[in-house]
């Protein structure tokens, strides 16, 4: 009984009962009854079936990962997005239900839900691994597979979604991969030679040096050979887009940190779009900072914290970069190492930050420490009572905290409000049961699609009791109990005494 470890094995039991011909299976029983339970209770037509699923399950799964064979069985039936896992050693965590394909390759679907939460674990881990999004079809062979990481791993990649190549495509002029390996490999065997990528229209233009490799597309990636990086930096200044440039010399400085020279010409490329003025930017290490804002745009946080760990020593940005650190590791559930990182920023030496108090805030009541978190909730408000995020983070925790005076007091003194402050607006009115005022600014609700569940039972009661619209009332009270869970939608009620019949 205790055989079969692992998570999401029902999945697989459609497909197990159609190839074994079984008509008849509950599937609640399999692997909850021990062998005195099944001869017991069960019959003996009951028996066959279960016992049969448990043993091909069972023999299907090793080390606690299932068999490609199961994944087979699927796919004879249809196709499986999902995600292929690269490891650069032997897998052995068995908590994890992943399905092996091949040695050191396997698959999670979609569909088993919890994604982003594996690879949360696998970063946290600091697990060598490449997870790249894909439709996974039956014949499928180890070097169609193989293939698939190949982009990933030349661009240092930890997750690659779905929409990252199309990301990278705005950035490069084409993704053929054999193309891209070969620019890297020569720009990696050869001296005095520069990476560029660029926006700039080349026509009828010559470059200063050699070319000894291009890619043309709306921006060109080239290979030149030049000894002198001045010609090259002049010769791009003077061209009507942004360049960025990846010298040899340059990179044989950042070589160990084992960032690809495309990955590195790419975040000079990102470096230079980002500056207003600038035309042209040479990598530095500064650009580690600007890739790891890429990466984490990208959803990719375990590459984003490796650059920006790089970053450090080179980053003109300490206290952004701090507060990307620490959003990474919140994220990741490690809440103390988020804290220190913030906490670090808060010496006398720096001039305070807001976001830093903010954030900080966050980290301590997820932590449960509801008396700090408000204490730096209210320094961010503080330092800057205009900033609308402040107020919407203070507002919030004290919205929870059931203190509707001091919310008052905030929202009065703002010189405009957002949508989401006349909402707090229309409650606050409603629990002083100025219904009329209530109504005004609950009505905000009506043209915007992000509604909240505790304004639309607000505004049901009203409809009902206040407006005696039954008909409309019936369309929010069924909204509310759509959005809201059945314990939250008690638990409103309860709060503030709400009658609805």
């Amino acid at each position: 009984m205790n055989s079969l470890k692992i998570k999401n094995f029902s999945w697989f039991i459609p497909y197990i009962k159609e190839y074994l011909s079984i008509n008849f299976l509950d599937e609640k029983k399999l692997f909850r009854l021990s062998t005195e339970e099944i001869a017991k209770k069960i019959s003996n037509k009951e028996i066959l079936s279960l016992v049969l699923v448990e043993r091909f399950l069972i023999e299907n799964t090793e080390n606690g990962f299932y068999s490609s064979k199961l994944i087979n069985l699927v796919l004879e039936k249809r196709k499986v997005p999902g995600y292929l896992f690269l490891f650069s050693i032997k897998n052995k965590n068995e908590q994890i239900p992943l399905i092996k394909l091949f040695e050191n390759i396997y698959f999670y679907p979609i569909e088993w839900d919890n994604i982003s939460q594996l690879f949360f674990n696998f970063w946290k881990k600091g697990t060598d691994f490449i997870g790249v999004y894909k439709i996974l079809k039956k014949g499928y062979t180890l070097e169609e597979i193989k293939k698939y990481f190949e982009l990933p791993l030349l661009f240092n990649f930890t997750r690659f979604s779905e929409k990252t190549s199309k990301e990278l495509l705005k950035f490069l002029p084409d993704l053929n991969i054999e193309k891209l390996k070969e620019i890297n490999q020569q720009f990696l065997i050869r001296n005095n030679s520069f990476l560029i990528l660029t926006s700039s229209n080349l026509e009828n233009k010559n470059l200063p040096g050699k070319i000894v490799y291009k890619i043309n597309g709306k921006n060109k990636l080239i290979l030149i050979e030049n000894k002198n990086i001045d010609d090259l930096k002049q010769f791009f200044k003077n061209s009507n887009g942004k360049t960025g440039i990846l010298p040899k010399y340059i990179f044989k400085e950042f070589e160990n940190f084992g960032f690809s020279p495309l990955t590195l010409v790419l975040g000079a490329f990102e470096h230079v779009k980002r500056l207003f003025k600038e035309k042209v930017i040479t990598f530095e290490g500064f650009t580690y900072h600007v890739l790891g804002d890429l990466y984490y745009e990208w959803g990719d946080l375990g590459s984003a914290l490796k650059c920006y760990t790089y970053a450090e020593k080179y980053t003109k940005q300490p206290t952004e970069l701090a507060l990307s650190k620490a959003s990474i590791f919140y994220t990741l559930g490690e809440l103390k190492t988020a804290e220190k990182i913030l906490k670090s920023e808060l010496c006398g030496c720096k001039k305070e930050n807001p976001m830093v108090h903010c954030n900080l805030g966050l980290v301590y009541l997820k932590e449960q420490e509801p008396e700090k978190a408000e204490y730096h909730f209210y320094k961010a408000y503080l330092l800057e009572p205009g900033n609308e995020i402040y107020r919407k983070t203070l507002i919030k925790y004290l919205w929870d905290s059931e203190r509707y005076e001091e919310i008052e007091e905030i929202l009065n003194s703002a010189l405009t409000l957002t949508y989401e402050e006349k909402i707090y607006l229309g409650k606050l009115y409603f629990i002083k049961r100025d219904y009329e005022k209530a109504l005004e600014y609950l009505r905000e609700i009506f043209n915007n699609p992000e509604r909240d569940g505790e304004s639309l039972l607000f505004l049901a009661w009203l409809y009902k009791h206040f407006k005696k619209e039954k008909e409309v009332y019936e369309i929010f009270i069924k909204e509310a109990k759509n959005k809201l869970s059945s314990e939250k939608f008690k638990k409103i009620i309860n709060k503030i005494n709400l009658e609805l019949e």
